[in-house]
């Protein structure tokens, strides 16, 4: 069913009459942690990141031997939360350039806000054939929002030879952090990417040199280029590329108006202001973090109270 990421979408009829392939469902490997990103190598291997313990693990797709090829140190997952090792990319041309790309939740020294000790990195490795491990940790893109809610974390190099990276928008403005204020509609000043202030990334899909830098054809929001190409998202948890070269990417709504976008350059995907289409059905912005009375009505299914029935 190629044909249903051509330029001329298929109508329902024709997509029900569509070819279809025959596929056999079998369970390779089982009992993984969390299993994050999964990528095909170019050996022909499956490769795939466990959040909870930061290991790489190449799987035999034949047999199901699972070896594990590295353990990123000093990545941290929080119980029952989104952080952890997140991305993982190869170089297009892996053969000559042997880098291996991954994302994770590491602890950020300079953090001064004890609620957000941790920050995320987007880090480069080689991969040592000989020793079958990677070595030699370049960090691309440090400093980048982190918490334990709506991390995103997708890492795909498009053949432009960038880094796409989703990266959420940190699941402020409910549950948790329902008094913080949601960055996905923000965009960073020129005086903030000076400083290194990444915090207006938070709800943004990046692109990224090979070497962490700024594209030069990067979009410019109010006259500041930076690594945001899309802006207005929640929580973009898929990121691909189809066979046509465009960038898809699904997003999680809340509670329903889930999404799958087609990602153009300098697009604004709406939230928080929208979810799903733009239709004001089942969906209002509420601004917690503008309250003046941030005092915090506990959920009844939460705060251990009990209903009498009868």
């Amino acid at each position: 069913m190629s044909n249903a990421l051509a330029d001329v979408p298929l109508t329902p009829a024709q997509f029900a009459k569509a070819k279809t392939e025959n596929f056999e469902k079998k369970v390779l490997l089982s009992n993984l942690n969390k299993p994050h990103a999964l990528v095909w190598g170019p050996d022909n291997q499956i490769w795939l990141t466990e959040l909870v313990t930061g290991k790489i693990l190449r799987v035999n797709p034949e047999t199901g031997a699972v070896k594990t090829v590295f353990q990123v140190p000093g990545i941290i997952n929080d119980p029952h939360a989104q952080n952890g090792l997140l991305g993982f990319a190869f170089h297009p041309d892996f053969k000559n350039n042997p880098y291996i790309y991954i994302s994770g939740t590491f602890k950020n020294p300079q953090a001064t806000d004890k609620n957000s000790p941790n920050q995320t990195i987007i880090r480069r490795y080689i991969y040592n054939k000989s020793t079958d491990t990677l070595q030699n940790p370049v960090d691309l893109l440090a400093g980048l929002p982190s918490s334990k809610d709506h991390q995103a974390g997708r890492l795909v190099i498009g053949p432009d030879h960038k880094i796409y990276y989703t990266l959420g928008d940190q699941g402020h403005n409910q549950l948790t952090y329902l008094f913080e204020p949601n960055y996905a509609q923000s965009l960073p000043t020129q005086q903030e990417l000076k400083n290194k202030d990444f915090h207006a990334y938070s709800g943004k899909v990046l692109r990224l040199n090979l070497d962490g830098s700024i594209p030069r054809d990067n979009p410019s929001f109010n006259g500041v280029t930076s690594h945001v190409y899309t802006l207005g998202h929640r929580n973009p948890q898929g990121l691909a590329f189809a066979p046509n070269g465009k960038l898809l990417q699904a997003e999680q709504g809340p509670n329903s108006d889930d999404e799958i976008n087609l990602v153009v350059k300098g697009g604004n995907y709406g939230w928080p202001n929208v979810a799903g289409y733009k239709d004001d059905s089942g969906y209002a912005y509420a601004n917690y973090s503008a309250a003046t009375n941030k005092s915090q009505i506990k959920d009844l299914g939460q705060n251990g109270i009990k209903v009498a029935a009868g």
